[in-house]
């Protein structure tokens, strides 16, 4: 894969994920930054398109690290930030999980994660 398929983004990468996120069956690139966080979808063909503005919420973030995994159980791969000081003045940051849509449409999970175990749960039920 050559650089050229890649966008050019001159900001402060700290961390990546790889996996398919889109459910396309190719590979898709989560990158974690100092700032807004970015999602680039894989258009089959090996080029990554920047799907960041209609794919993830909008953050001013430090994101240190990225993970992905199926939070919720529905199948598809959720991402997990993890995040740190912001500049000065010094302020810590919650750490953050995004659900998908299974399309790679990221949404924050809100509070204590209550929801995600209600959605378990109730998932559960119903098998």
């Amino acid at each position: 894969m050559s650089v050229a398929r890649l966008p050019k983004d001159s900001r402060n990468g700290q961390g990546i994920a790889v996996g398919d996120v889109d459910g396309d069956l190719d590979v898709d690139l989560v990158l974690a930054m100092l700032g807004q966080n970015r999602l680039y979808l894989n258009d089959g063909k090996g080029t990554f398109l920047d799907a960041t503005a209609s794919g993830l919420p909008i953050t001013g973030e430090f994101s240190y690290s990225v993970a992905l995994g199926d939070f919720d159980s529905d199948g598809d791969l959720d991402l997990a930030f993890a995040n740190g000081l912001t500049s000065l003045p010094l302020e810590a940051q919650r750490n953050r999980i995004y659900l998908n849509d299974g399309k790679g449409d990221f949404s924050a999970v809100s509070g204590d994660h209550a929801r995600l175990r209600e959605e378990r749960r109730g998932r559960r039920r119903r098998r």
